[in-house]
C-alpha cells in the first residue's frame, strides 16, 4: 500500500505449464519406446533362442552331411590300403593293374584322384578322373608329405590347387593279414575329391540352402539367415577355408515377420494414443489454460466465458479467478480509500516497530514519499519541539518542523508469524489553533460578563484616592498614616485586579506547573467578590495539606470562573455560591464510575449553588458547543464545552448534579502533582545599598521616571534618566564602562524597549537589563527572553518590587 498506484497480482507464465505437458507427452513417448524396446527385446530373445537352436541343428546337419559326403574317400582308403596287391604294386608298379584296379575305383567310389606313394613319399602312381588333368600332381611337396604322415598316418585335410579345393584322405599301405603287418608302412595311399560347383550344388540340394566356400573370418551377409561355417583345415590343422551354409528357416522367417508386424502395430497404437492424448490435452488442458492466461493478462473475465459455465476443475479455477478479480477490485477500492484518508496511517510490525505500509496522508503530512517511510522505525519519526509546553505527540516532518498529532493505535488480527499494528495520526495543529481562539473568545465573553462588576469595584477603589487628594488640596494638611494605608491598599487592589483580568484576557498559556489550588481559589474569590452582585454570597472551603495540581494556571482560572459565572446566572434573585477543594483517591472500581478517569490521586473541586437548577431534559446537552439557554446577548454556549476540553486536556473529569429549584453542583477531578513550595515574604523589606553604582533608566512617562529615579536614589544608586530610546542609547554610549544596570520601558514612541535591548546586548552581552511593562503578550515575552532580558518588572509596581528586582540583579 506504500506505492502510488495499485499493482495487479503477477502470475508465472503459463507456457511453463505447456512445457510441462510437452515433457509429459515426451515421457509417455519414452515409456512407449521402452515398452517397444522390451517387446522387441523379448521377441529378439525368443528369436535368438530359436536361432541358436536352429544353428545348433544346422551345424550338426552340416557336420553330418560333410561326413557322409566324405565317406567314399574314407571307404576307399580303408579298403585299398590294407591290400597285399597294393603292397606288390608299390614294389613293382604295373600300369595295367593300376588301370584295372585304381582307375576303375574312381568311378566305383566317386572320387576324383588317387595317389600311391612309396614310404619316402615319392609318387608311384596317380589316377585322376577324366577332365581333371590338373590334379595329376600331389597337392603337397615331399617335405610336407613326410611331415604329414609322420604326425598322422591316416590324415584328413584340404588343399588348394589350380582346379579348386580338394578334400584329401590318406592311409598307410599294409598287408591284409593283420598278423603279417610290418612295423613300417609299405607305402602311402592318398584319395581326393574336388569340391567343385557341382559338388556344392549337391550340398545345397541336400541342405536346402546356399552353400559356398569362403575364406576364414569372412562375415556373413544376411543377418536374418542361419549361417554355419564348417572349418576346412589344411594338412597342418589350420583353417584353410570354411564351408558356409546359409538358409532362412520358415520358423525364423515367421518369427521375424511376426516381430515386425508387432512392432508396426505397437508403433501405430502409440502414435494413435499420443495423437489422442495430444488432442485431449489441448482441448481439456491447453485451451482452458490459454483462456485463463488471456483472462489474467487482460485482467478481464471475458476470455473465461466458457470456463465459467463448465463444471470441470478448470471451470472451478475460472470461477476462482473471477472471484480474485472481484476481490482485486475491492482491494483497489480499499487501497484508493486508504490513500484518500486525510489522516496519516502507518502499519507497523509490532515486534520491530518498523513501518510496513504508509498511505498518501502520511506523505502529505510529513512531506516524505510513502515508499521512503517503509522500513523506518515509527518511533524515530516522533519527537518534541523545543517550544512545546504541553504533553502530546509530535511527528518530525521532512523540513525539520514538528506537527502535533492525535495518535490512535490498534492491533491488527494476523498470523502468529507477524503481528501488525495500525497507527492513525491526525494533524491537530489546526484544531489547537481553533481551541485557542475559542478559549480566548470564551475568556473575552467572561470578561464582558464581568465588565460591570469590574467597573463598580474600580470605582470603589478610586474613590478613597480622589477623596484624599481633594482633602489635601483643600486643607493642605499632611495625610495621616491611616489615610495613606487606605490609598495604598486601594491602589494595590486595583493593580492586582487589572493584572489578573489582563492575564486572563490575553490567555497566556505557559508550561504546566504544580499549582497551589488554595491560591487559585483565593484569586477567583477576589474576582468574584469584586464583580458579582452583592446579593450573592461567595464561600470557599479548602482542605488542609491539599496536594498540588499539575496544570496551566490560566486555563484552571478559566474553568473555575466559567463555573462561577454559570452559578451566578442561576441566582437572579441572589443566593450562595460555594467552592470547595478536597483530596480524593480513586481505586479501579471508583475510577470506572467517572468518564476519562484512571485510578490515582486527584484534587476534587466542587462549585455549587442553590439556584434554579438545570432541567433534566437538557442536562445531557449542557457540554455541547454553542448550546445555551441564555439570550444571544448573554452567552455563546462555549463556557462549559471549553471547560470540558480543558479538564480532559489535564487528564481530569467532570460531572454535574442538579435538582430543579434546589441548585446545581459541578464536580471536577484534576490529577495531583508534587507539592508546591510556599514562598513567604519577609515581614520587612531588607535594606539594600547600591554603593553608588550607575543605573540607566529609560522611561517616556515623566512622573514614572522621576519617581523611579528617587526610588533608586534611596538605594544609594546613581541614576542616568532618559526620556526616550534615542536619548537612552546616547547615554549608554557615553557611560558604557560605568553602567551596572539598565532599566527600560517596553512600549515607547520611536525606539522601543526591544530595540534598545538588542542594541545594548550586541555591545555589552553581560550587562543586566530589566524591562518594565504594563501589558505584554506571550510572543513578545518569548522574544525578550531570547535576546537576553535579565528580568521583567510588571506595572504598576511599588518600592518593594523595584527593590527585589534590583537586589536580585546587583547583590
Amino acid at each position: 500500500m506504500s506505492r502510488a498506484r495499485f499493482e495487479p497480482l503477477k502470475f508465472p507464465p503459463l507456457m511453463k505449464l505447456h512445457f510441462r505437458f510437452l515433457l509429459l507427452i515426451l515421457s509417455l513417448f519414452a515409456v512407449l519406446l521402452v515398452g517397444m524396446w522390451l517387446h522387441e527385446s523379448t521377441d529378439a530373445s525368443q528369436t535368438s533362442r530359436l536361432r541358436v537352436n536352429l544353428l545348433e541343428e544346422r551345424t550338426a546337419l552340416v557336420d553330418r552331411l560333410v561326413e557322409l559326403t566324405g565317406d567314399p574317400l574314407r571307404v576307399f582308403a580303408s579298403d585299398y590300403s590294407p591290400w597285399d596287391e597294393m603292397m606288390n604294386f608299390v614294389s613293382h608298379p604295373d600300369p595295367d593293374w593300376a588301370r584295372v584296379n585304381l582307375d576303375a575305383a574312381l568311378t566305383t567310389h566317386r572320387i576324383d584322384a588317387v595317389w600311391v606313394l612309396r614310404p619316402n613319399c615319392t609318387e608311384v602312381h596317380a589316377s585322376v578322373r577324366e577332365g581333371l588333368t590338373g590334379l595329376r600332381a600331389v597337392p603337397l611337396d615331399l617335405v610336407s608329405l613326410r611331415n604329414l604322415f609322420a604326425r598322422d598316418p591316416a590324415p584328413h585335410f584340404f588343399a588348394l590347387t589350380d582346379t579348386g579345393l580338394l578334400e584329401v584322405r590318406g592311409a598307410p599301405i599294409r598287408p591284409s593279414d593283420p598278423a603279417a603287418k610290418t612295423p613300417a608302412p609299405a607305402g602311402w595311399l592318398l584319395a581326393a575329391r574336388h569340391w567343385d560347383a557341382a559338388y556344392l550344388r549337391q550340398l545345397e540340394i541336400l541342405l536346402g540352402g546356399q552353400v559356398e566356400i569362403v575364406a576364414p573370418g569372412v562375415p556373413a551377409g544376411n543377418a536374418d539367415a542361419i549361417t554355419t561355417d564348417k572349418s576346412l583345415p589344411d594338412w597342418q590343422g589350420r583353417p584353410l577355408r570354411s564351408l558356409r551354409t546359409t538358409v532362412v528357416p520358415s520358423a525364423l522367417q515367421r518369427a521375424n515377420e511376426d516381430a515386425r508386424l508387432d512392432l508396426v502395430i505397437l508403433c501405430s497404437f502409440g502414435v494413435i494414443a499420443l495423437l489422442a492424448f495430444s488432442i485431449a490435452t489441448h482441448a481439456w488442458v491447453v485451451r482452458p489454460l490459454r483462456r485463463l492466461e488471456a483472462g489474467l493478462a487482460q485482467r478481464n473475465t471475458a476470455p473465461l466465458g466458457p470456463l465459467l459455465k463448465s463444471s470441470s476443475e478448470f471451470g472451478n479455477l475460472g470461477r476462482l479467478v473471477e472471484q480474485s478479480f472481484q476481490q482485486e477490485e475491492k482491494l483497489r477500492q480499499i487501497y484508493t480509500a486508504f490513500n484518500a484518508i486525510d489522516d496519516a496511517v502507518f502499519i507497523t510490525d509490532t515486534a520491530s516497530g518498523c513501518i510496513t505500509h504508509a498511505n498518501q496522508g502520511a506523505t502529505r503530512l510529513l512531506g516524505v514519499e510513502a515508499v521512503t517511510l517503509v522500513g523506518q522505525s515509527l518511533a524515530n519519526l516522533k519527537g518534541r519541539p523545543p517550544a512545546a509546553t504541553e504533553d502530546g505527540t509530535w511527528l518530525r516532518c521532512a523540513d525539520g518542523r514538528f506537527v502535533e498529532v492525535e495518535a490512535r493505535e490498534q492491533a491488527l488480527p494476523g498470523n502468529a508469524a507477524q503481528k501488525l499494528t495500525v497507527t492513525v495520526a491526525r494533524d491537530i495543529s489546526g484544531r489547537r489553533r481553533e481551541e485557542k481562539q475559542r478559549l480566548r473568545a470564551q475568556r473575552l465573553e467572561s470578561l464582558g460578563t464581568l465588565a460591570g462588576g469590574v467597573a463598580h469595584d474600580m470605582n470603589n477603589m478610586l474613590t478613597p484616592v480622589i477623596l484624599m487628594l481633594d482633602d489635601l488640596q483643600e486643607t493642605g494638611h499632611h495625610p495621616s498614616p491611616d489615610m495613606l494605608a487606605t490609598v495604598r491598599t486601594s491602589v494595590r487592589r486595583g493593580a492586582t485586579m487589572l493584572r489578573q483580568l489582563l492575564t486572563f484576557g490575553h490567555g497566556f498559556e505557559g508550561e504546566r506547573a504544580p499549582l497551589d489550588m488554595e491560591k487559585v481559589i483565593e484569586e477567583i474569590s477576589r474576582i468574584v467578590a469584586s464583580t458579582f452582585p452583592k446579593s450573592i454570597t461567595f464561600e470557599t472551603k479548602v482542605a488542609h495539606h491539599l496536594p498540588a495540581v499539575l496544570g496551566d494556571a490560566t486555563q484552571i482560572h478559566q474553568v473555575l470562573l466559567n463555573l462561577c459565572v454559570n452559578a451566578r446566572d442561576a441566582l437572579p434573585a441572589g443566593g450562595t455560591i460555594s467552592v470547595s477543594a478536597t483530596h480524593l483517591r480513586l481505586d479501579a472500581i471508583a475510577a470506572s464510575t467517572w468518564s476519562d478517569a484512571k485510578p490515582g490521586d486527584y484534587v476534587q473541586l466542587d462549585v455549587a449553588d442553590n439556584g434554579q437548577g438545570i432541567p433534566p431534559a437538557i442536562l445531557d446537552r449542557i457540554f455541547d458547543p454553542f448550546f445555551t439557554t441564555k439570550s444571544a446577548d448573554k452567552g455563546t454556549g462555549l463556557g462549559l464545552s471549553t471547560s470540558l476540553g480543558i479538564i480532559r486536556g489535564h487528564g481530569g473529569s467532570i460531572r454535574v448534579y442538579s435538582v430543579p429549584n434546589r441548585g446545581t453542583r459541578f464536580t471536577v477531578l484534576l490529577p495531583t502533582a508534587a507539592a508546591v513550595p510556599v514562598a513567604t515574604a519577609p515581614a520587612h523589606p531588607e535594606v539594600f545599598e547600591g554603593g553608588g553604582r550607575t543605573v540607566l533608566v529609560v522611561e517616556d512617562e515623566d512622573s514614572i521616571r522621576d519617581l523611579l529615579q528617587r526610588t533608586l536614589a534611596r538605594m544609594s544608586l546613581k541614576v542616568l534618566p532618559a526620556r526616550n530610546g534615542i536619548e537612552g542609547l546616547e547615554l549608554y554610549q557615553q557611560h558604557r564602562s560605568a553602567l551596572s544596570l539598565v532599566i527600560t520601558d517596553l512600549h515607547m514612541p520611536g525606539l522601543d524597549g526591544q530595540s534598545i535591548m538588542r542594541a545594548i546586548r550586541a555591545a555589552s552581552p553581560q550587562l543586566p537589563i530589566l524591562v518594565m511593562s504594563g501589558r505584554i503578550d506571550e510572543p513578545t515575552l518569548a522574544s525578550l527572553r531570547t535576546h537576553g532580558m535579565t528580568g521583567l518588572i510588571d506595572k504598576p509596581f511599588g518600592y518593594d518590587v523595584v527593590l527585589a528586582a534590583v537586589r536580585r540583579v546587583l547583590a
